[in-house]
């Protein structure tokens, strides 16, 4: 009885928080990760090819899979995960395309016998295989689907678009007719979606289908999320209604009870206080966590301190799942060149004078670049010079909102000071009030940090803290009154066990399993992992 209350006591309290990174761009393309990719379409003027669809549409499928192949061996490498891993990250999100398992449209064309996206599932693979060498735990997020789940470039398909011609130069208009196809028709001007597309959310449910039969026994798969970010307007109880097809596939398969879903919160973190749209009792059978994303780019700059108050009270949403930020960067600003899409900007966007530099791989792309005013233009302002210099985050310590400390001598210091203390804070506030975190990205073409954890690493600026303690007991007054309960309860078995041999002498003779047997049996059970993942 002593041993049971002590496993529950140590189950409860014990929580290994996850401290990830997500793998951005790697299988779905993102602009301003891997710009280089993206040199060659500016200049065009007959279309915006900008994300991963229009990619393989433009290019064809033998000539987009022959770049691809070669992003792929060279983006995500074993050193470079082996890297993440000797710094304490225990978590890899690896954002991934609905197309790669059952290619649609522009996935599905042949070119000599050759599809755009054809080898993606055998580098995932060894990705998981990377990960299991490492014991990194994985998160497959199902990152792009069908006709978009919000209208963005990370979709793989931004949509939709207004183009027309200003002296033989392509612009377009994206914000104003931005909308989101995955679940149906949306109506741009009542913000509801005239009907609904089944077809769209079954293929989707069979791609997770399929995620899960491949993976669920690959030891390195560790959680699902079977869409991400799918975008406010999203019919609430439709987006359940999935998640339970999701969860239903799940429980069915064998080794569900090892595993953990995760569920996008659409950006309405209020809205998921129970689950009973998973099971009648509100009680699912399998690790929830909620994912929720967290970026200061987006918001109007402050002051630095503000941004470190505003860290320390963090709290995460009031929920029945645990929270997991599953995205956050250190950028404060907008700056980050094709942010908000290639060629474009946010209306508005950025808030501040940005810092240039060398464009990533200028040699190799300068008259590429040179392109420039050629376009294709959107209605916001992010492109390269014609000098070969980009925008992108500007360095902390530049921060206008930064009030520099007198003691520290040079930049080198300045920054270093800031961006621990920024780190420190965001990564503090979600480890006490969340299940963990998991930055976005792991790296970048450019030089800025802070979208890269890489290079916060190779700069130093970064460490994470060694969990000095095994059992992480946030309260105290709880801990004390276990440890009084547990000294009642020996103190209890004690008398009984004497009161008990008194009355019947003979079962002195039985010989029970040991108590030291018995722990060391709970101690080995110990490695099987927390009781709440």
């Amino acid at each position: 009885m002593l041993i049971f209350f002590l496993f529950i006591f140590i189950s409860l309290t014990y929580s290994e928080k996850i401290k990830g990174v997500n793998l951005g761009s790697y299988f779905v393309l993102e602009p301003y990760i891997n710009p280089s990719l993206f040199y060659q379409f500016i200049g065009v003027n007959t279309e915006v090819v900008g994300d991963s669809f229009t990619f393989c549409e433009y290019l064809g499928p033998k000539e987009a899979n022959r770049q691809l192949l070669q992003h792929w061996k060279t983006w995500v490498t074993f050193d470079k995960l082996a890297q993440l891993k000797n710094v304490g990250i225990n978590t890899i999100r690896i954002p991934v395309g609905d197309w790669m398992f059952i290619p649609y449209q522009v996935y599905d064309k042949q070119e000599d016998n050759i599809r755009c996206f054809d080898q993606s599932i055998n580098y995932l693979d060894k990705l998981m295989k990377y990960c299991h060498s490492l014991s990194l735990k994985v998160i497959i997020d199902v990152h792009g689907v069908k006709d978009s789940q919000n209208g963005y470039d990370n979709s793989g398909h931004a949509m939709d678009f207004q183009v027309f011609k200003k002296k033989n130069i392509l612009h377009f208009n994206h914000w104003s007719f931005r909308k989101a196809d995955w679940v149906g028709d949306f109506n741009l001007t009542s913000k509801k979606y005239n009907h609904i597309h089944y077809g769209n959310i079954d293929h989707l449910i069979n791609v997770n289908q399929f995620i899960l039969q491949k993976y669920m026994k690959n030891p390195s798969f560790w959680g699902l999320e079977p869409i991400n970010e799918p975008w406010e307007f999203t019919p609430l109880l439709l987006l359940k209604h999935f998640y339970k097809k999701v969860y239903d596939t799940m429980i069915n398969e064998k080794e569900y009870n090892q595993k953990v879903l995760i569920l996008h919160d659409s950006f309405r973190p209020m809205n998921w206080t129970d689950a009973y749209f998973l099971e009648k009792n509100g009680k699912p059978k399998i690790k929830i966590y909620l994912d929720t994303h967290q970026y200061m780019a987006w918001g109007i700059p402050i002051p630095f301190t503000q941004y470190l108050t505003g860290a320390h009270l963090w709290k995460q949403p009031k929920s029945v799942f645990e929270i997991l930020v599953g995205e956050f960067s250190l950028a404060t600003d907008n700056c980050m060149m094709w942010l908000n899409g290639f060629m474009d900007n946010y209306p508005g966007f950025p808030l501040q004078d940005c810092f240039y530099e060398d464009c990533p791989f200028k040699d190799e792309h300068l008259e590429e670049i040179e392109n420039v005013l050629n376009g294709p233009f959107g209605l916001g302002i992010s492109k390269p010079l014609i000098n070969g210099q980009c925008p992108t985050t500007i360095p902390i310590y530049l921060n206008q909102n930064i009030s520099h400390n007198k003691k520290l001598n040079d930049d080198v210091d300045q920054e270093k000071l800031y961006v621990r203390y920024l780190f420190n804070s965001l990564t503090k506030g979600y480890e006490n009030n969340s299940a963990g975190w998991i930055f976005w990205n792991f790296d970048i073409e450019s030089s800025s940090y802070q979208w890269s954890f890489l290079k916060l690493i190779d700069k130093n600026y970064i460490k994470i803290p060694e969990e000095k303690e095994k059992y992480n007991i946030e309260n105290t007054d709880l801990f004390i009154f276990m440890i009084l309960i547990i000294v009642f309860l020996f103190f209890m078995i004690l008398l009984i066990n004497r009161c008990h041999n008194k009355i019947s002498p003979r079962q002195v003779a039985y010989n029970p399993i040991p108590l030291m047997r018995r722990y060391s049996l709970l101690r080995a059970n110990e490695s099987y992992g927390t009781m709440n993942v």
